[in-house]
């Protein structure tokens, strides 16, 4: 090849040459180019995966820290609970709409409410704690009621038991007298029916067994809180006790006195005011003194009242009065006075004592009565109380309009009795009533063809008495006579009243005349002590001093202490012996003294 040839070779070569490297340059940015555009494209991809990830950790983790804040939230509910026995729900409260709507809220509020539900039916059949610690907590927990609707309604009796403890209250509160109260006990034969029914609390405490085995906490708790009944029947077991503590002692009666002794201690017994949980040992560290519901105490007295062991109550009543004021949290100052009137009622002076002794040492508002009523007690000697009670026979009449029932012991009792009988009433919170013979006459008169006619003779006296005092006395007949073993024979006599002119109101007689045979005739007087009528005795502020004035009255009676009402009773017996004398000279030849 010539010169010119390898020239447009070489040129050819170096042309092809720059050729290929221009289409090698193109090719690789080409390729460059689709390789950029991949990885913008996977760029794009790994962002989006990288934002997906990024957004699910963040889902995560505030999911994570929503539960631990609402678990932080309970967490702080259950530790208050276990430390104090009360819920502190300020976490709870605090927490957003959001957080309570959320699912982990719904779980942790449920799960509080099984926990608490078990602890409670657990400790209270351990004897840790009352019903009322149970119901107070039920009560708080039905904020949850619409998570967990099986508590909604278990605390329909909250108002037995707050704010004013009527659980917690002796059934004989709202009565004037303790013997009125029991009586109504005893008596209602409806509530004794549903106390051995098979809806009965000791049926239910039967069932209570059966529902722990299947571990239902929450049915459990509305099985003690009686909260599938309209009415709790609490009033009722305080009557059932209290009737069958009356009743003789037989074997059924007993048993079953037992028994019930046994369902009120479960349902109504009190805990100490250490009511709590306790937080290094959830659930197992509450209390376990049991304090008696005053019923129950009330009860065992009357038992052991009725066997001559009052002695038997003290441990029971010790602990019920160290334990009580800080348990029963509205009216417990009123269930010790109704204490202290039960054992006065029962005659049991050492424990009433030591009732009113309790007040005096805690600074308990007090009458000064109640403050007479300890000082008494304190001087009281109980065995001449308890020899009087065994010698000393207590009359109880009831008289209509018409009659005159009077006590003719005190005539012939030394001031001694008179001393012992009052004091006997005055530990009975009693006072004297029935009318008291304080001086008598009479004379059997022997007389031929003689006819007693009370009628003619309260005609005659009241004629006769009007000439001598004026309108000072008024005559009627009524029937009258002695009270013997709480009877009264009665038969018609001249009643001569006092009118509140006289100057001694509160003195009656009474004249009665008995055909005993045709030739003879029983006149009597009695000079009677109206102790209802004596103003200075009946304005007295208490029993305790209304019966000391009268002990007073009958003593200076008895003594004729006062010559002026000495001499007032021998005048009026003499001017009524006179009436009588003429009206007999007026009807007969003979006089009442041959």
């Amino acid at each position: 090849m010539g010169l010119l040839g390898s020239l447009f070779s070489a040129a050819a070569d170096i042309a092809k040459e720059t050729i290929t490297e221009t289409m090698n340059q193109n090719e690789t940015e080409k390729f460059i180019k689709i390789m950029m555009e991949r990885d913008a494209q996977n760029a794009e991809a790994n962002e989006k995966l990288y934002q997906d990830w990024l957004t699910h950790e963040r889902s995560n983790y505030f999911a994570a820290k929503k539960n631990t804040i609402i678990h932080d939230a309970f967490d702080v509910l259950m530790d208050s609970f276990e430390d104090t026995g009360k819920f502190d729900f300020s976490a709870v409260d605090s927490l957003s709409d959001e957080l309570k709507n959320s699912d982990s809220y719904k779980q942790e509020a449920a799960d509080v409410v099984n926990l608490c539900c078990e602890a409670l039916v657990k400790l209270h059949q351990k004897c840790c704690i009352s019903i009322r610690f149970v119901m107070q907590t039920i009560h708080n927990l039905q904020r949850f009621a619409d998570i967990v609707p099986s508590i909604r309604g278990l605390d329909r009796h909250y108002d037995a038991f707050f704010p004013v403890d009527n659980a917690d209250c002796s059934f004989l509160t709202d009565f004037d007298s303790i013997a009125e109260g029991l009586e109504a006990a005893k008596n209602d034969s409806d509530n004794y029916l549903a106390m051995v029914g098979s809806n009965s609390p000791l049926s239910r405490l039967a069932a209570l067994k059966d529902i722990l085995k299947s571990e239902d906490y929450v049915a459990a708790v509305s099985n003690l809180l009686f909260a599938d009944q309209e009415v709790a029947p609490y009033a009722g077991m305080k009557k059932m006790i209290l009737c069958l503590s009356m009743e003789e002692t037989d074997e059924a009666t007993a048993l079953l006195l037992d028994t019930y002794c046994t369902v009120i201690m479960n349902y109504l017994r009190l805990s100490t005011a250490k009511e709590k949980v306790g937080k290094d040992n959830p659930f197992i560290s509450a209390s376990t003194e049991q304090i008696l519901p005053i019923d129950l105490l009330i009860a065992q007295s009357i038992k052991s009242s009725k066997s001559g062991s009052p002695q038997e109550v003290d441990t029971n009543l010790d602990e019920f009065l160290e334990y009580y004021p800080l348990i029963c949290t509205s009216s417990w100052e009123d269930q010790l006075f109704i204490l202290q009137k039960v054992f006065a009622y029962l005659k049991m002076y050492s424990q009433e004592r030591k009732v009113l002794e309790f007040l005096v040492k805690n600074n308990i508002p007090r009458t000064e009565q109640i403050d007479r009523r300890l000082n008494f007690l304190k001087n009281l000697n109980q065995n001449d109380i308890s020899n009087a009670a065994n010698s000393i026979e207590e009359f109880s009449i009831q008289t209509s309009d018409n009659e005159i029932a009077y006590d003719y012991r005190f005539i012939s009792w030394t001031v001694s009795e008179i001393n012992s009988y009052m004091n006997l009433l005055t530990s009975e919170d009693k006072t004297l009533d029935l009318p008291v013979v304080v001086a008598e006459w009479n004379k059997k008169i022997p007389q031929k063809n003689i006819r007693w006619s009370t009628d003619a003779m309260q005609v005659y006296l009241d004629k006769y008495l009007h000439e001598n005092f004026g309108d000072l006395y008024t005559t009627k007949i009524k029937n009258c006579g002695a009270v013997l073993s709480n009877e009264v024979e009665y038969e018609p006599s001249v009643y001569i009243e006092a009118t509140d002119s006289a100057k001694y109101p509160w003195l009656s007689f009474v004249v009665t005349g008995e055909q005993l045979t045709m030739t003879q005739v029983s006149f009597a007087i009695y000079a009677l002590y109206l102790p209802t009528k004596d103003s200075q005795c009946t304005q007295a502020v208490d029993t305790i001093e209304q019966n000391q004035k009268y002990q007073n009255r009958l003593i200076t009676l008895k003594q004729a202490q006062n010559p002026k009402i000495k001499n007032y009773i021998e005048s009026i017996n003499e001017i009524l012996i006179s009436g009588l004398e003429a009206w007999l000279n007026n009807n007969n030849t003979s006089s009442m003294y041959d």
